[in-house]
């Protein structure tokens, strides 16, 4: 995980991190969410984010980029019914990585919301990130 952040520019850290956290869904029914779109939680800041959290995001995020890797992997060449149940288990083995660190899909997506318009926060989880 270290090289590929190391090699890649800032733009594309923030893409990795966009990923996961329309990747991550929370696994409650669609219907408790409502269908309008709109967020739940409120996105997080720096300055209200303590240092266990961005720890734990930067743990997850890093597992969730491996998963994302095997699952793509998996993917290649399947039906459409096999990619659609590939796609349910990675999102579930993404779920879990995120929830083993401690934070909640809501948390880890809004932590990831949060850092692509904050680049004290991208730069703080960034170096996390690469101490892995």
């Amino acid at each position: 995980m270290q090289s590929i952040l190391n090699q890649s520019t800032p733009f594309l850290r923030v893409a990795l991190f966009a990923f996961a956290a329309l990747f991550l869904t929370p696994a409650a029914p669609a219907q408790e969410y409502g269908t309008s779109g709109s967020q739940k939680t409120q996105d997080v800041s720096a300055a209200h984010l303590d240092q266990a959290k961005v720890k734990a995001f930067a743990r997850a995020h890093a597992h969730v980029n491996q998963l994302h890797q095997q699952y793509e992997l998996r993917l290649a060449n399947t039906t459409p019914e096999e990619s659609a149940t590939i796609r349910q288990e990675a999102a579930q083995a993404m779920n879990t990585a995120v929830e083993n660190e401690g934070l909640t899909i809501d948390e880890y997506n809004s932590i990831a919301r949060s850092m692509i318009a904050n680049p004290t926060l991208q730069e703080q989880i960034s170096r996390e990130m690469e101490s892995l």
